[in-house]
């Protein structure tokens, strides 16, 4: 699932024009479903890392976007290259360290925290009293993206590691394929909740809209009204 969410929501911002960043954020999505299909496909060390530091990246990429996500141009310049230096350390420290996996489960725990926390100050800021349609549908985006991921971890994938070993019935119970659409969906509404703050409240652009791509939230603009914000620049990212 999020291989074909990742492509779909690719087209989406190709489509309606959308900005690199949240280009990166589906691209990072797909190159996770990837990894995680050759980690699944092969259960070998280097499936398993083609798995792990892809969310590791894409967790990088997302908290870029809820960073900047209420500035009408780039000003933490400094912000992307630290990124960078971040991604290219934990490589580092995960090929030199075999017994790395507890470390990564902790960094990435706290990412998608934080990650939660900048859309809460957003949603607390614009949408939490905003009684019109739009509102109401990015309070639920941002309540399923919130509570989703969490559930996913604590309620499926540590159950599963805990008691799957030993209890052939836990494996019958597909609590990992559950995880997986799950956390799909999370990072799905995610995106889709700060879109569309960007495009309404930020860009202020006009007929901003939620829209399904079946079950695949998603946000419509007006395409003559964003080409006017799509033009080159070094600062778009």
């Amino acid at each position: 699932p999020m291989i074909v969410c990742g492509l779909v929501g690719l087209w989406c911002c190709r489509k309606y024009r959308m900005e690199r960043r949240f280009r990166a954020c589906y691209a990072a999505l797909v190159v996770i479903g990837v990894g995680s299909a050759l980690f699944h496909g092969t259960m070998t060390w280097w499936g398993q890392a083609l798995d792990e530091l892809p969310m590791i990246y894409g967790s990088a990429c997302y908290f870029y976007l809820s960073a900047e996500v209420e500035l009408l141009e780039t000003r933490r310049w400094w912000l992307l290259p630290v990124e960078i230096l971040y991604c290219a350390m934990f490589t580092i420290a995960y090929f030199g360290f075999p017994q790395f996996f507890p470390a990564f489960i902790l960094v990435y725990a706290v990412s998608v925290l934080i990650i939660i926390y900048q859309g809460y100050r957003i949603y607390a800021a614009y949408f939490r009293d905003d009684r019109s349609a739009g509102g109401r549908r990015s309070r639920t985006l941002f309540c399923l993206a919130g509570f989703l991921y969490p559930f996913g971890f604590l309620c499926l994938w540590v159950p599963e590691n805990l008691l799957c070993p030993g209890n052939p019935w836990v494996a019958g119970l597909h609590l990992h394929a559950l995880f997986h659409l799950i956390t799909t969906t999370s990072p799905v509404c995610f995106v889709a909740f700060l879109m569309y703050h960007r495009c309404k409240n930020v860009l202020k652009l006009d007929k901003v809209q939620h829209e399904l791509i079946g079950f695949m939230p998603c946000v419509s603009v007006s395409l003559h009204i964003c080409l006017l914000y799509t033009s080159p620049s070094p600062r778009d990212s």
